[in-house]
C-alpha cells in the first residue's frame, strides 16, 4: 500500500454541522431494510454526530503524520479500536480482500490486545464484498459458517461493513467487522448505520 505516503488531506466540516438535521443525513443499506444512524434522541443524536467528526479528525490527523509502515499498522490500528469502542463491541476485526482471498490484518478486543479467538464469518464478509452494502446479525447461514465460534465465544450479533480506500496497487479493500454477545450488546438498525456512517468517515480520511 502507498497510500499512507500522502500528507495531504480533506479538512473535516466545521464543528457546526453537527446540528445538521435529520433530514440531510444519508441513509444506509443493510440488505433488508434502510436505517438512519439517527435514533430521535436529540441528545443521542447529537453525540452520535459529534462523535463521527472526531473520529474523522482524529483519523486525518494522523494521516498527515503518516511516515513509515509501522505508522500505517499504528493507524489501522487505531481505527479498529475505534470501531470497538465507538459501537460497544466485543471484538473488531480489519480483514482484507486481495484477489479472492481474505486475511485479517488487524484483530483487537475491547482490552486492545489481538483476541485468542480469530474466527469470523467468512459468508458475511464475502456478502459485504460483493454486494457493497452494510450487513447486521447472524443468521442460520451464518451461525453453520461460524460454527464452533458460537458456542465457544457465544456470538449472536455482528456488524461488517465495506472499505476501500486508494489506486491501483495501492488499494485497500476489505471490510471492518464487529461482533458482540447477545448479554453485552445486540446491534439495531442505527447501530449499522451508525457504523456505516463511521466507516465512511474513515474511508474520506484515508483518500
Amino acid at each position: 500500500m502507498a497510500f499512507w505516503r500522502k500528507k495531504e488531506s480533506k479538512q473535516p466540516e466545521p464543528r457546526a454541522a453537527a446540528k445538521s438535521s435529520p433530514e440531510k443525513v444519508p441513509a444506509v443499506q443493510d440488505g433488508t431494510d434502510t436505517a438512519r444512524f439517527l435514533t430521535g434522541d436529540a441528545q443521542e443524536d447529537r453525540r452520535r454526530t459529534e462523535s463521527l467528526l472526531e473520529e474523522f479528525q482524529s483519523i486525518t490527523d494522523r494521516v498527515v503524520r503518516l511516515g513509515s509502515k509501522d505508522e500505517l499498522d499504528e493507524l489501522l490500528t487505531y481505527i479498529v479500536d475505534a470501531s470497538i469502542r465507538r459501537t460497544g463491541s466485543e471484538r473488531g476485526m480489519l480483514i482484507l480482500n486481495a484477489g479472492g482471498e481474505l486475511s485479517v490484518r488487524i484483530a483487537r478486543d475491547r482490552a486492545r490486545s489481538e483476541p485468542g479467538d480469530l474466527r469470523y464469518s467468512t459468508s458475511v464478509v464475502r456478502r459485504v464484498l460483493d454486494s457493497g452494502q452494510p450487513l447486521k446479525d447472524i443468521s442460520g447461514e451464518e451461525a453453520n459458517d461460524l460454527g464452533a465460534s458460537v458456542f465457544d465465544l457465544k456470538l449472536r450479533s455482528l456488524m461488517c461493513v465495506p472499505v476501500t480506500a486508494g489506486e491501483g496497487d495501492s488499494a485497500l479493500e476489505g471490510v471492518l467487522y464487529v461482533d458482540s454477545k447477545a448479554a453485552t450488546r445486540e446491534f439495531g438498525h442505527a447501530d449499522l448505520a451508525y457504523f456505516s456512517a463511521l466507516a465512511a468517515q474513515i474511508v474520506s480520511a484515508l483518500k
